[in-house]
């Protein structure tokens, strides 16, 4: 063989390394893309999983508290509690609406510093007049029914 000869089978040996490299590099890259979707779906499939458990686990906890009698009658409390407050929320904001619209309805508009206080006398009358459950029964039933006959509030 002649020195032109050796050369070329050397370049066309270093083309074919060349080739067969390429080749590897994109099968190891198929490969690894290959595993990173086998874990996103695993991760996807144990979250669905997850999720359709806990689903499960509310689904039988809904149905336990519709039908356990102990948990119906807690959860009427419960609503009429929340019903409560929000009732007494509503009507103290409008007692206080009520006191401050109705006070400076009433007095001049001279002096703003007994304006507010006539407002917050105005309010605390207002509320103090305004017979809660709570003070009915610090009085008792019969102390209740003593104090506010007039207002028609039987204890």
């Amino acid at each position: 063989m002649t020195v032109a000869e050796i050369e070329a089978e050397q370049g066309l040996a270093c083309w074919e390394r060349a080739q067969r490299r390429r080749r590897r590099k994109r099968s190891v890259r198929g490969e690894l893309t290959e595993h990173a979707r086998e874990q996103r779906s695993a991760r996807r499939l144990r979250q669905q999983d997850a999720r359709q458990v806990r689903w499960l686990a509310n689904a039988r906890a809904d149905r336990a508290r519709a039908t356990n009698p102990d948990a119906l009658v807690g959860a009427l409390h419960h609503r009429a509690k929340r019903s409560s407050l929000l009732l007494r929320s509503v009507m103290g904001i409008g007692l206080l609406w009520s006191a401050v619209n109705v006070g400076r309805n009433l007095t001049p508009a001279v002096d703003r510093a007994k304006i507010v206080f006539f407002e917050a006398a105005l309010l605390t009358g207002t509320v103090g007049l305004n017979p809660s459950g709570r003070g009915s029964a610090e009085f008792g039933a019969a102390g209740a029914s003593d104090l506010w006959p007039e207002l028609g509030i039987h204890g």
